[in-house]
């Protein structure tokens, strides 16, 4: 039969198989929902049940396979493909889709169902052609000739299992150390082959395998911890700053989105409402717009569930590919470097529930990191296009200590292509200038997205301070050593290192115990490997980073730069134990046993009370001896290693399944989402402008529990002071609010002042287009007083705080003007999108007036009143003013535009350019080399 015969045949029968298959799903929800099953165990048991169908049905009778991969293989290929065809393609369709036909006229309902059926074809062709070309393909079997048969597998390698191919690989990357990179010797890779029988086709699909099992193994991984934690507080994956920061500027951009704005700035914040500026929140990383389009349920807790999942599920697939393509092991020892590295105590307990932005930032670094070792062992045009493609994901995230770990790793790869290749100058230096052209241009492609925070650092609190008082989250020798300690409650028990266990405790540590203390070392393999040397180095560099001032620039807090180091500490020790490893004597054994035992001992006499404290003085250390021996044992024999990566996954999930309550006191906070009823009634309070929170700094805010700072946003607040994590110097000072967005109630002695002129006529809290403040319920502090001057009013006292709000007579209760001189009338006022406000004006006066806007004063702000240019300033380095010329009248347009923006994106535009013509230069080259 043709191919073209073929493909058709496969086709119908598909098409037939995905009939039969939605009839399964529908019918079984149907009968399961009318015998009174719950729908969601319904649904959980059809759709169930209608995959193993398609599984079964699409292997044996649509592809009709009869090759030898085996079935869990093919099940997680299958599950992986089928789930990112659901979750990851189908929502931007159906978003896209039904925008476009709400836009042709078509509304509800219909409009839905459009984008559904669009989304379905869509998934449809991809899921045919990846079961076909990767689940279900039959692979041609290798033919091994003399000249590319694999040298044997070294003592104590991990052994290879699947197909002939990847057996050859495996042996082959185990056995040889990396001398050098170069462009024209590379050794097989994944689905590359090692005979002429697999083709080039072989090596295209190989990475869309390897890609289709990180992904599948990922999701299974990330959906059982979130589902652990979950069960065992529900309100783990948002507190602190996810809570404070991340989730109400995810649901302003996820709104910007949908109404079809770029997310820049939203106005319905004055203080961190500039999302360029604050960049460490990444707006323009595809991983948080792909996030953002989880707020279509519109219930925070089911995003920070989503965001958890995606945050885990993109550092695992990284960690699998940086191991798998950069660092060349084995399919096993790059899941078990997975598992280690997203396991490791700062990802799980500290970024994942708090600090998104540090998570993602970690995650661009592995990405990049990934696709700078791929290309290091040889610079194809796929590969530097990756590249390129990864450098430019990372500085989108907007995390500095990122930027810098990058650079040193950049720098470190180009210096060991240097040393490890011989000939001529330009033989030497090729893959070094490969490597930093495309890291260049792929950083340059993303300068409109950092520009404007490096622009404006003047203006910033934290742009350039340069400090280390109390030596503040700078890691201890103990916070060091227990850099893998999966023990995720103990590391920030306290900031300065581990309350209980300071030693190095978990799976990932036990293998680094073994491979320094208990393996054969090899001196020759230091001397010759490069990428051995280069991971080495550069984890002993990130290690010294750890100790950089607590403040330098705009990175903050050394203790960051661990994670970066854990990376490489687990891919090297995995890959260094793969050369090394040799059986153990039963000394060697009982040696490790008696240590394990000694060190639980030890950690529980530690504990100074141990009746009260029963996790630390019993469970945890006997969970630790018990399961160290168990590893011991297991790695004391190379037979009995196949059962080793299994047993340090489960003992390392036992322990951070120990601590899911602990956490440590840093984040054993109260922090829960707030009751959106009692934000409505708020919002409803101070509906017209903005609310300027006086209290949360003295005590929590009891008139509506649970809000302060941008958390006002997710009840749709306006609010004065949100959270502002770099600090806008001017109104920082004025205010004298935190970063953290909170203030006490001294400030309404601020607020309640005249504002400077031209608007001394009102006070301060007009110009921020004030309607309610929150404020202590003490009167006899004069600031009810000082409110009451201002016109506003008592609304009711809830417990210790006070609600006072006041009339603002505006046409547009979103938009932004706050204040006119006096003569100058404000007759209509609207906000277009989020950074265009249109305001009709009359002035007809003798002299120039001025119009206030309750925006945070930023560089790029402009104004035209019937399309002539007015002069914009500022009041008091604070808000935002526009000149009124005498005798003016018409319709004043506010407009803001990054400043770095006429230069940065043309920039941008001729990376891109230069990443495409790099490409090309890379693959003329190749031709040439094989001709």
């Amino acid at each position: 039969m043709t191919a073209p015969r073929k493909a058709r045949g496969e086709g119908i029968r598909f098409l037939t198989v995905g009939v039969a298959n939605t009839a399964i799903d529908m019918g079984l929800l149907w009968v399961l929902t009318m015998q009174g099953v719950g729908l969601i165990p319904a649904n959980l048991a059809s759709t169930t049940a209608g995959l193993i169908f398609s599984f079964l049905v699409n292997r044996r009778f649509t592809f009709r396979y009869q090759g030898s991969k085996p079935a869990w293989r093919q099940i997680t290929e299958f599950l992986a493909i089928t789930l990112v065809g659901l979750w990851v393609i189908q929502p931007p369709i159906i978003l896209l889709v039904s925008g476009v036909a709400e836009g042709w006229g078509i509304e509800g309902q219909l409009a839905l169902m459009a984008g559904k059926v669009a989304a379905t074809g869509v998934t449809l062709v991809w899921n045919f052609l990846l079961y076909r070309f990767v689940v279900f393909r039959e692979r041609p079997a290798a033919v091994v000739t003399p000249s590319t048969t694999p040298s044997p597998t070294p003592e104590g390698a991990p052994p290879s299992t699947g197909s002939a191919t990847e057996q050859a690989l495996d042996a082959t990357l185990a056995h040889a150390p990396v001398t050098a990179p170069a462009e024209t010797v590379d050794p097989p890779e994944p689905g590359d082959g090692v005979a002429p029988a697999a083709g080039p086709r072989a090596g295209r699909w190989g990475w869309l395998q390897e890609s289709s099992i990180a992904i599948g193994a990922g999701a299974v991984f990330a959906a059982v911890v979130v589902l652990a934690y979950r069960l065992v507080n529900p309100d783990y994956f948002h507190t602190d700053d996810a809570l404070n920061e991340f989730l109400p500027n995810s649901a302003e951009t996820a709104r910007m989105l949908a109404e079809g704005q770029l997310p820049v700035l939203t106005a319905r914040a004055i203080s961190g409402g500039n999302l360029l500026v604050d960049f460490g929140r990444g707006p323009f990383h595809p991983q948080n717009l792909l996030l953002n389009l989880a707020w279509v349920t519109d219930n925070p807790h089911r995003v920070g569930l989503i965001w958890a999942f995606v945050l885990l599920l993109g550092m695992f697939t990284g960690s699998y590919l940086l191991a798998r393509a950069g660092v060349r092991l084995n399919r096993r020892g790059s899941l078990l470097v997975a598992v280690v590295v997203t396991s490791s105590p700062m990802f799980i307990a500290l970024f994942v529930p708090a600090w998104w932005n540090n998570g993602l930032g970690i995650i661009g670094w592995v990405w990049a990191t990934a696709a700078l070792l791929w290309a290091w062992h040889a610079p194809r045009p796929g590969r530097l296009l990756l590249l390129g493609a990864t450098t430019w994901a990372l500085f989108a995230t907007g995390w500095p200590p990122s930027y810098l770990a990058f650079a040193l790793t950049a720098v470190l790869a180009a210096v060991a292509s240097w040393l490890g290749a011989s000939g001529t100058f330009w033989a030497r230096a090729r893959t070094s200038v490969w490597l930093a052209v495309t890291v260049a241009l792929g950083a340059l492609a993303a300068l409109p997205l950092v520009s404007e925070y490096f622009y404006l650092g003047d203006y910033l609190l934290r742009a350039d301070q340069t400090h280390n008082i109390d030596n503040f989250l700078t890691p201890s020798l103990s916070q060091l050593l227990g850099l893998a300690n999966p023990v995720g409650g103990d590391f920030m028990q306290t900031f300065w290192g581990y309350e209980w266990l300071a030693i190095p405790i978990g799976f990932s540590s036990l293998l680094v115990v073994v491979a320094l203390l208990f393996t054969r070392h090899d001196a020759t393999l230091w001397r010759t490997d490069r990428l051995l040397q280069l991971m080495a180095v550069n984890a002993g560099v990130l290690y010294l980073m750890t100790q950089l001032p607590a403040q330098l620039g705009p990175t903050r807090w050394s203790f960051r730069y661990l994670p970066y180091a854990l990376v490489l500490v687990a891919a090297l020790t995995v890959y260094y134990l793969a050369r090394t490893e040799r059986t153990w004597s039963r000394g060697r054994f009982a040696v490790l046993a008696v240590g394990a035992t000694v060190v639980a001992l030890w950690s529980s006499w530690r504990v100074e009370e141990p009746e009260l404290d029963v996790l630390h003085s019993f469970r945890l250390p006997l969970t630790f001896a018990v399961g160290t021996i168990v590893i011991f044992w297991l790695y004391a024999n190379p037979a009995r290693r196949r059962t080793l990566h299994a047993a340090l996954v489960t003992f390392g999930l036992v322990l951070l399944w120990f601590q899911i309550p602990a956490r440590g006191a840093f984040f054993a906070t109260d922090d829960r989402v707030p009751d959106p009823a009692v934000g409505a009634e708020l919002a409803a309070e101070t509906e017209g402008g903005f609310l300027l929170d006086a209290v949360s700094a003295l005590h929590p805010n009891e008139w509506a529990p649970g809000y302060d700072s941008s958390r006002y946003l997710l009840a749709g607040v306006q609010v004065v002071n949100g959270y502002d994590p770099v600090g806008q110097l001017s109104f920082s000072s004025f205010m004298h609010q935190s970063t953290h967005g909170r203030l006490y109630p001294d400030v309404i002695d601020i607020v309640g002042e005249p504002a400077p002129a031209p608007f001394d006529e009102s006070c301060w809290l007009d110009a921020y287009r004030t309607t309610g403040v929150l404020t202590d319920a003490d009167p006899d502090g004069g600031r009810h007083a000082a409110l009451e001057a201002c016109s506003f009013s008592e609304v009711s006292t809830r417990g210790e705080t006070t609600l006072f709000t006041t009339e603002r007579d505006f046409d547009d209760p979103r938009s932004t003007v706050s204040l006119a001189t006096p003569g100058v009338e404000i007759t209509g006022d609207r906000l277009v999108t989020d950074r265009v406000e249109r305001v009709t004006v009359d002035n007809p006066t003798s002299e120039a007036g001025a119009v206030a806007f309750a925006r945070m004063w930023w560089p790029g702000y402009t104004a035209t009143l019937d399309g002539e240019r007015l002069a914009v300033t500022d009041v008091d380095g604070v808000l935002v003013q526009v000149e009124v010329p005498a005798g003016a009248s018409g319709e004043i347009e506010l407009s803001y535009t990054p400043v770095t923006w006429s230069i940065a994106w043309p920039t941008s535009a001729v990376a891109v350019l230069g990443l495409l013509a790099t490409a090309w230069f890379a693959h003329r080259g190749r031709t040439r080399a094989t001709a």
